[in-house]
């Protein structure tokens, strides 16, 4: 296949499922062919997938996607001849998919389409820049193959005078919070360590000047709870955290400015605040004194190898 069989639009698509594994047809149309119509980028995506044979697509249960407030399409991922394509164009050919992170994956897709459309609104003069799991990775070591963090995504907006970051959770397990060995409790004391070893943070994110704010998007207001409380009970750095459920999220109308995120890193509880107010708390944070000055420092809990 030549290089100029290849659009711009096409290249791009191949990067976002690099960085999210798998996407839907609705999500890709949202992102991507938001100019034109689904029926137009069904019509590509069927040439990417039966001549070039560059993506493939298989089926999700419609039950479990729209459970999760997705609409249901059939689902993309690379294919082998889509990796190497990358691969020989430098660019991170991502990973295979993992069945049973399908859904997780979905999600994450989501989350990246909410915020290039939100994203769009704001003029031409904003940008998104959308970095994978694997590209903000955090090493203790740089010797070290196996992450100590490893986030779901980082969302990067920028504009002429203006950058900010957000680290991306999705949290759909129905794992418990509260230990430090836990999942969760790993992410949180890893975020931690992110924050105290600047030197150490991935070229992706070495542009920026404030360390971003983490959000985690979770389901059910009890399990809500228990993150928020498992983050003030672990957390040792002046980390700012946002947290919201998958439907507030999804129901609401403004992306940047809706109510519905609950910051954790403050010393009090706090109403539900925007996404904007999330990043300037941020910011805000690091000028204050650190939580770790206040309390006893936590000790280092190495993951499994």
């Amino acid at each position: 296949m030549s290089a100029s069989s290849l659009q711009p639009r096409d290249e791009t698509l191949l990067r976002y499922l690099s960085a999210t594994t798998v996407m839907s047809r609705q999500q890709i149309a949202r992102l991507l062919w938001f100019d034109s119509s689904e029926a137009a980028a069904r019509k590509r995506l069927d040439k990417l997938m039966n001549r070039y044979e560059l993506i493939a697509n298989f089926h999700v249960p419609k039950a479990a996607m729209e459970a999760r407030g997705l609409a249901y399409r059939r689902v993309y991922t690379l294919t082998d001849a889509g990796r190497t394509w990358l691969t020989g164009h430098h660019a991170d050919p991502g990973r295979q998919v993992k069945p049973r992170q399908v859904l997780h994956d979905l999600l994450v897709a989501e989350i990246l389409t909410r915020f290039a459309e939100a994203v769009r609104t704001l003029g031409d003069n904003h940008q998104l820049d959308w970095h994978s799991e694997r590209a903000a990775s955090f090493y203790l070591a740089r010797e070290d193959t196996v992450p100590r963090l490893m986030p779901d995504g980082v969302a990067e907006i920028y504009a002429p005078a203006f950058r900010r970051a957000f680290f991306i959770e999705v949290d759909a397990s129905r794992e418990a919070h509260v230990r430090p060995t836990s999942r969760i409790g790993q992410k949180i004391t890893g975020y931690d360590l992110f924050y105290r070893l600047p030197k150490r943070k991935p070229p992706p994110l070495n542009r920026l000047t404030a360390f971003p704010a983490v959000l985690f998007i979770t389901h059910g207001e009890k399990r809500l709870h228990n993150l928020a409380a498992s983050i003030r009970k672990l957390r040792r750095q002046p980390v700012i955290y946002g947290l919201t459920l998958f439907q507030d999220l999804f129901a609401a109308d403004d992306f940047f400015s809706a109510n519905v995120w609950i910051p954790v890193g403050l010393d009090d509880a706090a109403a539900p605040v925007s996404l904007k107010t999330i990043s300037r708390l941020a910011v805000a944070a690091q000028k204050e004194k650190s939580p770790a000055q206040r309390k006893p420092p936590m000790p280092v809990v190495k993951l499994p190898t």
